[in-house]
């Protein structure tokens, strides 16, 4: 049987073996589980089972009966074993299954990886990346749609971006998961200002205390709730990117103008 990559994950690929290896098995996870999982959200819950994690999904089926998708993460947290149960006999199957794959995600940047934040990322190089993060309805996809046309600009996301520590700083990242029909480019680029998007009559912006953009900023990303070891590293990392990086609110009226608002800002 052959198992496509899931197709937003089409040129995100590198080459070799990457940070997080999964074997994956076109067949039911037979595996007990304990009787109270962790964290139950209803279409997905987290067990543990020994001293392993068990993610498992259940998504509507033909003829009634549900498909389930499982991954088994082993302790050392970047390898484990993916259950496509019936689902992979299909036409066409894609790994790793949606919306699990988002899920996994989140667990895996919280045990002191990063963050994914609801956002769009503009990277402007040789100028630093833009994080514009929102609520639903915020303006997100009106802004990748704004800077997408921006000289020298290119769009990593309009919905869920990371941002990760490395060399001394903080890095942007794109994701599969972005709006249909956008291009978006896959890639990293170093994150030099946090925006809080909000609709207003003009373009303007009021600079955050670290603490004030802490607790506005927890909203708009995806927290590992079920961890309280990822909760407590998110906090801290969310804590240390505010302390490095001015954070504003920004209110912007639905043009270009804001992408030279913007940069001139950036150019104080």
């Amino acid at each position: 049987m052959r198992l496509l990559p899931a197709a937003t994950y089409r040129g995100l690929e590198i080459p070799g073996s990457g940070e997080v290896v999964f074997r994956v098995f076109p067949q039911a996870y037979r595996g007990k589980l304990s009787n109270s999982p962790r964290f139950d959200k209803g279409s997905w819950a987290l067990y543990d089972v020994d001293d392993r994690t068990v993610l498992q999904r259940r998504i509507p089926g033909p003829n009634g009966n549900p498909l389930v998708h499982t991954v088994v993460l082993n302790p050392d947290g970047v390898s484990g074993e993916l259950y496509t149960g019936e689902s992979a006999g299909a036409p066409g199957f894609e790994v790793p299954p949606f919306a699990i794959d988002e899920v996994l995600a989140v667990h895996l940047l919280a045990r002191g990886r990063g963050l994914m934040f609801h956002a769009c990322g503009v990277s402007q190089e040789p100028r630093p990346g833009l994080l514009f993060a929102g609520v639903s309805g915020a303006g997100k996809s009106t802004t990748a749609a704004i800077w997408q046309k921006a000289e020298g600009t290119a769009i990593l996301s309009d919905e869920r971006v990371t941002v990760r520590r490395q060399d001394g700083g903080y890095w942007l990242h794109a994701t599969p998961w972005h709006s249909p029909g956008l291009d978006c480019t896959p890639g990293q680029t170093p994150l030099g200002q946090v925006f809080i998007l909000e609709h207003a009559d003009s373009n303007q912006v009021r600079r955050l205390a670290p603490a004030e953009a802490v607790s506005r900023l927890l909203v708009r990303a995806y927290l590992p709730f079920w961890d309280a070891e990822g909760m407590a590293f998110t906090l801290e990392f969310l804590d240390g990117l505010c302390q490095s990086l001015p954070v504003y609110e920004l209110g912007f009226v639905p043009d270009a103008s804001v992408v030279d608002f913007v940069r001139c800002l950036s150019a104080r």
